[in-house]
């Protein structure tokens, strides 16, 4: 085993270095051809420069310098200057020009040194040939081989450069006469100067796309010469490469395809590991492809029993919503009385929120609860199912909703082993008078439209939330309704709504919604529009928190008030609750 081992480690020794010297050679090739591609275009140009430097020289000695100085002055005159700034185009200016020069006598001498440019640019087979007057780095055009007269008094600024072991070669970037695109000129000094004075240059404008073609040519051999010798390597290093690498991935390749193939979602692959022996990472790739395999099988299965689990939860958690929809009242029958509709939209697949309306036993007084358990989910639900059913059976017995609340507190208390609570309202309508009782348990502030007057926020006497503490007392509020007076009740779902700024609707944001859609008539067009607003303003975000709304529209005027005796109220109380089990009864 111990020999097997070092066998592997000189492998993996030898696999190194042979990377490290393909690194190697890689680096030394790309500085050499570098190198040599940069000396090769500094010997080219200063080539090109030394060409220039004779076609100066000559220029200069077949030039009368007294001549080109009395043509400069004259180039050079703040009268030819006017005339220039007065022109409207090059043709004008060419005229005024050439009027000029005969005026002052130097038209010929003009002539005289645009036919030497010419002829020597003819003789030496070079680009053009130029003189220019520089103080210093600002230069004008003085003359030209070009027909282009215009050009002569032409500004232009030349930073001039002396070559390193040349002296006398002084060259610079300028821009061709009057064009745009710039060019190297070699130049040289006629007469006599210094740095400040008005000096005369013969310069030539070199062409830089022969030097630039045969730099092309000459990087051109170099890269066939690089991808031939790259060719070469890469031949021989595949030969290598091959055996030593190709072979066992190709393998490693076969084998991952074949799991691949034979693992479906119905039935996992025997995991099988590669014929792979090389003694290097690759075998290591080997060992641990086959254990990834076994991994994948492993997890696979692992998926399969949780996706038939959550199936079954799935099938509860249906079951569930629909029991949880049946429990809540969903038909709401027209009458004469009053307009009622609710609604109920849970955040998971069923909630905690619930709501409730009824008559109570004398036919005359109309319950309406709304009520929000602390939590989500299946718990909730069940714990909702409970105190809905126990605020029910509780108000059969109890027509003021304070004491309903007290009763309902201490019962729940007695079945809450996960110390969960609830927000709840609950109000009784006598729908002969129009007195409305009410009650809170911790529960969101009412909207009541009364009188006519707009939806307000009514902040009523709130007590602590169902299933905290025992014995808890609440207090009843009494409001009286006129015909045409609203209810909106809700639970906090409706204000924690949140946008996708992470803002929440809140409690004045929805009142303000509840004023605008108050045009609607009916109490489930006003409950159906406010929640599309809901919905609105949370597009794009989850829901949050069950939602749950009800309103209720008092449609009649109210009648004075009739007393009832007891008796009447005992005799139509026992027959509903006569079939109460005793502890809920107590």
């Amino acid at each position: 085993m111990a020999k097997q081992e070092k066998k592997k480690k000189r492998r993996r020794l030898s696999v190194r270095i042979f990377r490290f010297i393909t690194l190697m050679v890689l680096i030394v090739s790309v500085i050499g051809i570098t190198n040599s591609m940069l000396h090769s275009s500094l010997f080219m140009f200063r080539d090109w420069l030394m060409q220039g430097k004779t076609v100066v020289q000559t220029t200069a000695g077949a030039l009368d310098y007294e001549k080109a100085k009395e043509l400069s002055d004259v180039i050079g005159s703040a009268e030819l200057t006017a005339l220039k700034t007065k022109a409207a185009s090059d043709e004008e200016y060419t005229a005024a020009l050439q009027a000029y020069l005969e005026e002052k006598g130097v038209s010929g001498t003009m002539k005289h040194i645009a036919d030497v440019f010419h002829r020597i640019e003819k003789a030496l087979n070079k680009d053009d040939v130029i003189l220019l007057t520089c103080t210093g780095q600002s230069c004008r055009y003085t003359a030209s081989s070009s027909d282009e007269l215009y050009q002569a008094g032409y500004p232009i600024s030349v930073e001039f450069h002396v070559l390193e072991d040349e002296p006398d070669i002084v060259y610079a970037a300028i821009e061709k006469t009057a064009s745009d695109y710039p060019a190297f000129c070699t130049f040289t000094q006629i007469g006599e100067g210094t740095a400040g004075d008005e000096v005369l240059y013969v310069g030539c404008t070199r062409n830089v796309m022969p030097v630039l073609e045969e730099f092309g040519e000459f990087a051109v051999d170099i890269l066939i010469f690089v991808l031939i010798v790259t060719v070469i390597c890469a031949l021989i290093g595949s030969l290598i490469t091959r055996q030593v690498f190709a072979v066992p991935i190709l393998k490693l390749k076969k084998a991952a395809e074949d799991f691949r193939a034979n693992n479906t979602t119905e039935q996992s692959a025997e995991p099988v590991r590669a014929d792979v022996h090389t003694r290097d990472e690759i075998e290591d790739l080997s060992d641990s492809l086959y254990d990834l395999e076994c991994s994948v099988v492993e997890t696979q299965q692992k998926l399969r029993e949780e996706y038939i689990e959550k199936g079954r939860m799935g099938e509860q958690l249906a079951l569930a919503s629909g029991i949880q929809n049946g429990v809540l009242p969903t038909d709401f029958p027209e009458n004469a009385q009053y307009d009622l509709y609710a609604l109920m939209h849970p955040a998971k697949q069923v909630g905690g929120d619930f709501y409730d309306f009824f008559l109570m036993p004398d036919q005359e007084h109309l319950a309406l609860v709304i009520g929000d358990v602390s939590d989500k989910g299946i718990a909730a639900a069940l714990f909702m199912m409970a105190g809905k059913t126990t605020v029910r059976s509780t108000a059969m017995r109890e027509d003021d909703p304070a004491k309903i609340l007290e009763a309902v507190n201490n019962i729940m208390l007695e079945q809450n082993p996960m110390s969960m609570f609830i927000t709840l309202w609950i109000g009784i309508l006598d729908l002969r008078t129009g007195l409305l009782k009410t009650a809170s348990a911790g529960h969101e502030y009412p909207f009541m439209a009364l009188e006519g007057k707009p939806f307000e926020l009514i902040q009523d006497t709130h007590g602590l939330v169902i299933g905290e503490l025992p014995n808890m007392k609440y207090k009843t509020c009494t409001y009286q309704l006129h015909k045409g007076d609203r209810i909106f009740v809700y639970t906090d779902g409706a204000t924690d709504a949140m946008n996708q700024a992470q803002q929440q609707i809140g409690t004045d944001h929805l009142l303000e919604i509840v004023r605008s859609k108050a045009h609607n008539e009916t109490a489930k067009d006003l409950v159906l529009a406010v929640k599309e607003q809901v919905d609105d303003f949370s597009t794009g975000m989850a829901q949050f928190d069950d939602i749950t709304i009800l309103s209720l529209t008092y449609l009649t005027d109210p009648a004075p008030t009739r007393p009832q005796k007891p008796a009447e109220i005992a005799q139509d109380i026992l027959p509903l609750t006569s079939g109460i089990p005793e502890q809920t009864a107590a």
